[in-house]
């Protein structure tokens, strides 16, 4: 295949797996992804989220282009989605003519049944961005060491990605292993070439280019461009992180992982060796360690910062064990040899196809289901449909009243929901949230109903085109300077 019909499979396959999956999207069902998603709506100083800044430029990149914060957020879990495939379409699409497709069908098998990557479709945490960074650093370093062969602009590219990781979510720390491979040869040994200092460098260019433009992003949307630089904000992050979650199980990850992947992580133990000992590169074994090396991390992790055990923090190697296991696999089974063996590879390849053909029809069946999206259409699903039905211009002050739905929604997501619902970036001095409704002089409040309907026996009436009550009849909106200017 000519490097140009690659090139345009690769795109016409990212683009085809964000487009078929944006239909399943949903918006946010939980608070963290409700911060970062005002961070990129309403980008503001929050040292405490300091390393999710990158994440959040990238996301609001695309609620720039959607004119939406929900629809941008959507759109890009979409295209992170859409990356992620292409970087495993393009490493299979290197192997030679006879493996690509046996590889590369497996590959999209076992990654169209991990439940964990799709229980979440359309909810663009940072764990996303970390994958789709993770993938296509480790696939383009695949690629590079199958063909022996490195160049200054990937060395670049990984550099850059790594930085950019490390300002999305702490998580892509194991991408460090990368440049590892700049001076390390098959046999293990240094790999004394010319070209590996030029490689080293390059790769400190691309971390020092992408660590530069956030400096400028932070002086555009944040007004202070030292502000990701200044060593108070690093030790306000780290006050907030240095948490460790001592009652965190020791095997929780590893748990985890065997329970939610169990014909790909399967695959990926017992292949994985055999296809190591048979290449004897050293690289490869750096390469498929990864996921491993990963999993360590996270263990490490939930003993010294505020990490629990969480699921999704394991979706940024779902893809990558997915592509390893298949290869190795496919390769093991084509060098089998004898009766007996090319038997037990054709029967192991029946188990796995069973199994993977059942998981991806759980996750469909669960995509089908829509559970996520009717649990992030339901909440706070009046809050949403009152502040979507008037248009409200940047300068306007609004109240949201903090007992909406029984003071369930937290002090600094009201904020936030504020933001989104109404889809305006509004300043924080212009939100009031701390403070139940006492007919304060704001120009819109955002009410629970038996909250208004109290004030509402001793107040003055306010006219009909001055309220707006949502469909359930929990939220009601009321319009203070004069009618609801309606959204067309």
């Amino acid at each position: 295949m000519t490097r140009a019909r690659r090139r345009l499979f690769v795109l016409a396959s990212a683009c085809a797996a964000a487009a078929a999956l944006f239909p399943f999207t949903a918006r946010p069902i939980s608070w963290d992804e409700i911060a970062y998603m005002d961070l990129a709506f309403s980008p503001a100083p929050q040292a405490w989220i300091l390393n999710r800044y990158a994440h959040a430029y990238a996301m609001k990149a695309f609620m720039t282009l959607a004119g939406d914060g929900y629809v941008g957020a959507q759109a890009y879990w979409c295209a992170l989605f859409g990356v992620t495939v292409g970087g495993l379409v393009e490493v299979a699409l290197r192997l030679p003519a006879g493996q690509r497709w046996r590889v590369l069908g497996l590959t999209l098998l076992l990654l169209a049944g991990q439940t964990t990557l799709f229980a979440y479709p359309g909810v663009a945490y940072a764990d996303y961005t970390i994958m789709a960074v993770a993938t296509v650093s480790v696939c383009v370093a695949l690629g590079r060491v199958l063909e022996d062969r490195w160049t200054v602009g990937t060395a670049f590219l990984l550099g850059a990605l790594f930085v950019f990781g490390m300002k999305a979510k702490e998580t892509a720390l194991p991408l460090l292993l990368l440049p590892v491979l700049f001076f390390v040869g098959a046999s293990g040994r240094q790999r004394l070439r010319r070209d590996a200092p030029a490689l080293a460098v390059a790769w400190l260019a691309g971390g020092l280019a992408v660590a530069l433009a956030l400096v400028v992003l932070d002086g555009v949307l944040l007004g202070d461009p030292l502000f990701g630089l200044r060593p108070s904000s690093w030790r306000e992050l780290l006050g907030y992180n240095l948490q460790p979650e001592s009652d965190a199980p020791f095997d929780g990850y590893p748990t985890l992982l065997l329970r939610r992947a169990v014909p790909s992580f399967a695959l990926y133990l017992v292949a994985g060796p055999m296809w190591l000992a048979r290449k004897r590169d050293v690289r490869l074994v750096l390469l498929y360690g990864f996921p491993l090396v990963f999993l360590l991390m996270l263990v490490v992790l939930r003993s010294h910062v505020s990490m629990g055990v969480v699921e999704r923090n394991l979706i940024p190697i779902l893809p990558l064990h997915c592509l390893l296991a298949a290869l190795a696999f496919c390769e093991v089974a084509a060098a089998a040899y004898g009766r007996w063996r090319r038997r037990l590879a054709w029967a192991a390849l029946a188990v796995v196809l069973v199994a993977g053909f059942g998981s991806a029809y759980g996750v469909l069946t669960a995509l089908l289901e829509r559970r996520v999206q009717r649990e992030g259409a339901g909440r706070f699903a009046g809050f949403y449909q009152v502040a979507r039905a008037v248009e409200v211009d940047r300068g306007a002050s609004i109240l949201v009243s903090p007992r909406l739905y029984d003071g369930e929604i937290r002090p600094r997501a009201r904020i936030s929901l504020a933001r989104l619902n109404f889809d305006v970036s509004l300043p924080r001095k212009q939100l009031v949230h701390e403070a139940a409704w006492t007919g304060q002089p704001v120009d819109y409040a955002v009410l629970d109903a038996r909250e208004y309907a109290a004030w509402a026996r001793s107040a003055p009436a306010l006219g009909e085109h001055q309220v707006v009550r949502s469909d359930d009849g929990a939220v009601v909106l009321l319009c203070l300077r004069g009618p609801c200017p309606r959204r067309q």
